[in-house]
C-alpha cells in the first residue's frame, strides 16, 4: 500500500516555480520567433509581390514593344513590297546553284512571265544559251564574296526575244555564310540602241570631217586644241600628237592672236557664230599662211560654254593669186595709161567700158563721157 501511495504522491507533485518560468519563457520565445517568422514571411511576400508586379509590368512593356516592332516590321514589309512592285527594275534572288528564289512583279512586263512561273526555275530559263557561261561566271564571283556592278548580259523573254540587261549582284549572308545572291536588273535595250545610233552617227560625222579639205577644229575656252581632223594637221603642218592640246598662240603672232581673240570673245559673249574672218597663221616650217575661219560656241549638256568649234579654210593660194592679179592689173593699167595709142574696150553690144587717157587727146572726150 505504501508503494501505491508513494506513487500517487509523486504523480501529483506540483511543478516548481522555476520550471514554470522556464516553460513560460520558452513559450514566449516561441511566440516571438513565430511573430518574427511571420513578419519575415510578410516582408518576403511583399518583396516577391513587388518583384512580380515589376516583372509583370516589364512583361507588358516587352509585349507592347514587340507588338510595335511587329507592326513596324509589317509596315516596312508593306513599304518594301510596294517599292519592289513599283520600281522599273527587276529585283531577284538566286540560290547558290542558280535557281530563282524570288523575282519582283516587274519581271512580267519585261520577260512576259508571272513571278510564280519563274520561282524555282534555273537562271537558264531566261538566259540565251550563248550567255549562260557569262551568267554562271557572275554567280561564281558573287558566291566568292565579290560584288558585281554594271554587268551587261543578254536575256530571253517568254516570246524568244533577246534584249540587253544591266545587272548589279551582291551576296546574301547568314551567320557569316553566303546562302544566296541577290541583285537588280535594268533593261538597257534603248540605251544600247541609242549608243549604237550615236556611234554610227559619230562614224558618219568623222568620215565627213576626214573627207573634207577644210580643217575642222574644236578648242577649249583657253584656245587649246581638243579635237581636229587630218586636214587641220595638213594646213598647219603638225602631227596629230603634237597638235593635241596645242594653244592657238603657238601658230600665230601677237597681232593675229589679238584679232582672233576678239572674234572668239564676241562669239562667247553673244552666243552667235562668226561665219568668216581672215587671219594669218604660221606653219611648222615657218612659212606664213592665210586662213578664212568660222567660229561658234561649244556647250556641254547643261548649256554651259566649254569651248569653240569651227571650220578653217586655207586661202593662202587664193590670197597669192589675188595679189598677183592686182599686181598684173596695176602693171597693165600702167601700160594702158602710158600708151601713146588710144585704147578702148567694149562689151558685145558695143558699149565702151574702158578707155585709156590718150583717147581724150585723140577724140576730145573725157574718159567718163565716153
Amino acid at each position: 500500500m505504501k508503494n501505491d501511495s508513494d506513487s500517487e504522491k509523486k504523480e501529483t507533485t506540483p511543478i516548481s516555480r522555476a520550471a514554470l518560468l522556464n516553460i513560460l519563457e520558452d513559450l514566449y520565445n516561441t511566440k516571438e520567433a513565430l511573430r518574427e517568422a511571420k513578419d519575415e514571411l510578410e516582408i518576403q511576400v511583399e518583396e516577391r509581390t513587388a518583384e512580380l508586379l515589376k516583372a509583370n509590368g516589364k512583361l507588358k512593356q516587352e509585349i507592347e514593344e514587340r507588338k510595335q516592332t511587329e507592326e513596324t516590321l509589317r509596315e516596312s514589309e508593306e513599304k518594301l513590297k510596294t517599292i519592289m512592285e513599283s520600281v522599273n527594275d527587276v529585283i531577284f534572288q538566286l540560290s547558290p546553284l542558280g535557281f530563282i528564289k524570288y523575282v519582283s512583279p516587274k519581271v512580267e512586263e519585261l520577260y512576259g512571265y508571272k513571278p510564280e512561273e519563274l520561282i524555282g526555275k534555273h537562271l537558264k530559263k531566261t538566259t540565251p544559251l550563248s550567255e549562260v557561261p557569262k551568267a554562271l561566271e557572275v554567280l561564281k564571283r558573287v558566291l566568292s564574296g565579290k560584288i558585281v556592278k554594271n554587268f551587261e548580259i543578254n536575256q530571253l523573254d517568254s516570246r524568244g526575244r533577246i534584249f540587253s540587261m544591266e545587272i548589279n549582284v551582291t551576296p546574301v549572308r547568314k551567320e557569316g555564310k553566303i546562302i544566296a545572291v541577290q541583285g537588280v536588273m535594268r533593261d538597257i535595250s534603248e540605251r544600247i540602241k541609242a549608243e549604237k545610233e550615236l556611234k554610227e552617227s559619230e562614224e558618219k560625222y568623222r568620215t565627213i570631217l576626214e573627207s573634207i579639205e577644210e580643217g575642222y577644229y574644236e578648242v577649249d575656252l583657253a584656245g587649246n586644241f581638243t579635237f581636229f581632223n587630218d586636214s587641220m594637221c595638213k594646213i598647219l603642218g603638225y602631227s596629230r600628237g603634237k597638235m593635241m592640246g596645242m594653244n592657238n598662240r603657238e601658230y600665230m603672232d601677237q597681232e593675229n592672236a589679238r584679232k582672233v581673240y576678239k572674234k572668239f570673245n564676241r562669239a562667247y559673249n553673244t552666243g552667235k557664230p562668226d561665219k568668216g574672218f581672215d587671219w594669218e597663221f604660221t606653219r611648222k616650217d615657218g612659212n606664213k599662211g592665210h586662213a578664212e575661219t568660222s567660229v561658234s560656241l561649244l556647250k556641254d549638256s547643261k548649256g554651259q560654254p566649254i569651248g569653240f568649234r569651227g571650220i578653217l579654210r586655207d586661202v593662202t593660194e587664193r590670197k597669192r593669186s589675188e595679189a598677183e592679179l592686182i599686181q598684173a592689173k596695176d602693171f597693165l593699167q600702167n601700160i594702158f595709161d602710158s600708151s601713146t595709142d588710144g585704147i578702148t574696150t567694149t562689151d558685145l553690144q558695143g558699149n565702151v567700158i574702158y578707155t585709156s587717157p590718150r583717147v581724150k587727146d585723140i577724140l576730145g572726150y573725157e574718159q567718163e563721157e565716153i
